[in-house]
């Protein structure tokens, strides 16, 4: 998948397709990642990529289509961000400088 300017001026409302909608592949607390809504309750999935468009996922194996969202399994190679990670059980000098 190459980065195509002319795909991303079109308005995403003036069409029946949105390309490359960005998603966070979160944990929960125990440790599943949930089904992800998207921007619009799809009824395909064309394509899932890498955020650096370099890898392409394997729908059935990697990712879902169920009622209109996207669905991540254990299994996948998608990569996913840990509950914990994202947040954080003790506030760092940072992050306490940037909400203070």
């Amino acid at each position: 998948m190459k980065y195509d300017l002319l795909t991303y001026l079109q308005p995403y409302w003036a069409g029946d397709t949105v390309h490359h909608e960005a998603v966070l592949v979160l944990e929960n607390a125990q440790g599943a990642v949930e089904d992800i809504p998207l921007l619009y309750g799809a009824e395909e999935i064309l394509a899932v990529y890498s955020a650096d468009l370099q890898r392409q996922y394997a729908p059935g194996k990697d990712y879902e289509l169920v009622e209109g969202k996207l669905r991540i399994p254990a299994t996948s190679g998608v990569p996913k961000m840990r509950h914990a990670d994202y947040y954080p059980a003790q506030r760092t000098q940072t992050s306490k400088v940037l909400n203070d």
